[in-house]
């Protein structure tokens, strides 16, 4: 058996392992990767994703959670982002607006649309929004999947 070698975030492994096996957790099927825990992949998915990711309070409407393309998206390091609201960087909504958006997003589960961003240089982007309720230890979030179609619409 050759030796794989797979790279997560900065991090290479090098195992005689498969790439991908199925462990049994707490009864479900959980994926690992050579020798990294799920704990570690799914937190590489999500900071590698090529899209921003926000992670939404949804009974605060507080950003609990965004990956490192939201910051390069906004303009703002993780320190300034982690202080904002939504309503800071959405321009089509106000905060009752959002509110009753959010509200909308739990009673269906999930929603699509487009809106406009304001970047801290203060551009405004065209961005497409997928979101969707997630709930993590009993409590309800909103993650929210977002890719800028400003360059798209202009054509």
């Amino acid at each position: 058996m050759t030796r794989k070698k797979t790279k997560i975030g900065d991090q290479a492994v090098r195992s005689r392992k498969p790439v991908v096996k199925c462990k049994k957790s707490t009864g479900k099927r959980v994926r690992s990767i050579a020798g990294i825990g799920p704990d570690e992949m799914y937190r590489a998915l999500f900071e590698e994703a090529p899209d921003p990711i926000l992670l939404i309070d949804a009974g605060t409407f507080e950003i609990v959670d965004f990956n490192t393309k939201t910051c390069v998206q906004l303009g703002y390091s993780r320190k300034e982002l982690k202080k904002l609201k939504i309503s800071d960087f959405e321009v089509n909504e106000s905060d009752q607006e959002i509110e009753k958006h959010v509200k909308k997003i739990l009673r269906l589960g999930k929603d699509c649309f487009e809106t406009k961003h304001k970047t801290k240089e203060g551009k405004i982007r065209d961005v497409y929004v997928s979101a969707q309720t997630v709930s993590i230890d009993g409590k309800k979030y909103i993650q929210g999947i977002y890719r800028d179609i400003t360059e798209h619409k202009q054509r």
